[in-house]
């Protein structure tokens, strides 16, 4: 007798890069220059220029990074360079040293001064050569971003926050003061109108910042190409400097949804941590929309344009898929409109699909085309499992086979839950570094 063990398991493979380690110079006061840049030339391969370039980097600074190789490589060179200036009467030396870089994540704060101190190092000696500070890309000195010729103030101060002109809604938001920083008091958040052109108050905060805050929006909702924050520091006074008063605020946490169809999957992996595979593919003669659950329904021949078929992937076949026995071929206008907005099937780049939950306890499965069907009889666990919070009316019914069959609504229902994450833009601070550098040392963050 013979069992058949199938193990859903997915193995995650984690390959380590070797590290890389620097072969440094060190100066002293016997070995000639020239033997240096002979060296330099002949053993690490440098120019003539680089090598002179070197040469008095060693001599003016003590040291040099020669080189960047893996380990035994680094540890060739360096020995060899070292016997042949000693074959030469030379005491040139040369270290080995791994090359890294640590990269030390803390809150944002803001002060005048940053001590960094270090303890227990390895073999007694460690060596630095840069510490690069950032600045914060989720704390925003409010003031700086003032409207046209307005005076700098947070009174005068709009921040917007958008996704590049693709219609969203915020559901919540947490907003701190950081350590250090002098809060902003109160704020309103206002979302855009694209129909009547004008913007509306959707939220305001009357009380003054201290420490953080969860934002609440899911009430207030709204399908908007962009937000915009303003009115910062009506209920308390902000600090001036050099005439000027600031205050500080961060954003983190930020939630919320796409409310239009997205043409491309850029920023879309299901809820559960898993990316949904979705999209077009041909045999070079049809076309199928793999639609993120395991099937694929076919695209109506007549109506599958050249660039259609020149855009979908080749890399799969259909037999990879299962056939959706509801509605298995698109309409011609589906067609047409499945070509428009749905990006070629890849794997690397997670296609928007997933279960939503309605209002009224029904279960929809958004398709990498974006259309939507009806689930029939979705167990608990389905519609537990659903995305919530998604206006459903987003996203257009497919007209073929809307409501889905039980055997495909079962599938559907083990398919994953779409992802409802968004990447906000907030403005960049690209261009704020030396004004936030002066701000600052000149004392303006408490």
């Amino acid at each position: 007798m013979t069992t058949d063990v199938d193990i859903d398991e997915k193995i995650k493979l984690d390959i380590k890069e070797p590290s890389k380690y620097n072969v440094i110079m060190l100066n002293d006061d016997a070995t000639p220059m020239e033997w240096v840049m002979g060296v330099l030339k002949e053993i690490f391969k440098h120019s003539t220029g680089n090598a002179e370039e070197l040469t008095m980097a060693i001599h003016n600074d003590g040291s040099a990074v020669v080189g960047t190789y893996m380990y035994e490589i680094a540890e060739q060179k360096s020995v060899e360079a070292v016997s042949a200036s000693r074959n030469h009467g030379f005491p040139l030396n040369l270290k080995v040293e791994e090359d890294r870089v640590d990269t030390i994540p803390f809150e944002s704060a803001c002060g005048r001064y940053v001590r960094v101190s270090f303890s227990n190092p390895n073999n007694d000696y460690f060596s630095i050569r840069e510490i690069s500070f950032y600045e914060s890309n989720n704390v925003y000195y409010v003031g700086a971003y003032r409207t046209e010729d307005a005076a700098r103030s947070p009174k005068t101060a709009i921040l917007p926050i958008s996704m590049d002109g693709d219609m969203f809604s915020l559901t919540s938001v947490t907003v701190y003061t950081p350590s250090g920083g002098v809060g902003c008091g109160s704020f309103n958040f206002e979302a855009y109108d694209d129909r009547s052109g004008k913007w509306e108050n959707v939220y305001s905060e009357p009380t003054e910042i201290t420490d953080e805050i969860i934002l609440n929006m899911r009430d207030v909702a709204t399908r908007t190409s962009m937000y915009r924050v303003k009115g910062f520091g009506e209920k308390s006074d902000c600090p001036v400097d050099n005439n000027k008063a600031y205050c500080t605020i961060g954003f983190k946490n930020v939630h919320g949804f796409r409310t239009s169809v997205p043409t491309f999957g850029a920023v879309m992996s299901t809820g559960a941590g898993s990316t949904t595979d979705g999209g077009l593919f041909t045999d070079g003669t049809d076309v199928w929309v793999a639609n993120g659950d395991g099937t694929s329904t076919l695209l109506n021949r007549a109506s599958t344009n050249a660039m259609c078929l020149a855009r979908a992937s080749r890399s799969i076949t259909a037999k990879q898929f299962i056939k959706r026995l509801t509605g298995p071929t698109l309409s011609a206008q589906e067609t047409i409109e499945a070509c428009r907005v749905t990006a070629s099937y890849s794997p690397s780049d997670p296609a928007a699909a997933g279960l939503v939950a309605g209002d009224t306890g029904t279960v929809y499965f958004v398709n990498a085309d974006g259309t939507k069907n009806l689930l029939t009889l979705p167990d608990k666990t389905c519609a537990s499992f659903a995305t919530a919070g998604l206006d459903v009316r987003a996203f257009p019914n497919r007209a073929t086979g809307y409501k889905l069959s039980l055997e495909d609504s079962k599938r559907a229902c083990a398919a994953s839950a779409y992802d409802s994450r968004v990447v906000i833009h907030f403005p960049d601070g690209q261009g704020l570094k030396d004004l936030t550098r002066n701000f600052v040392q000149g004392g303006g963050c408490n």
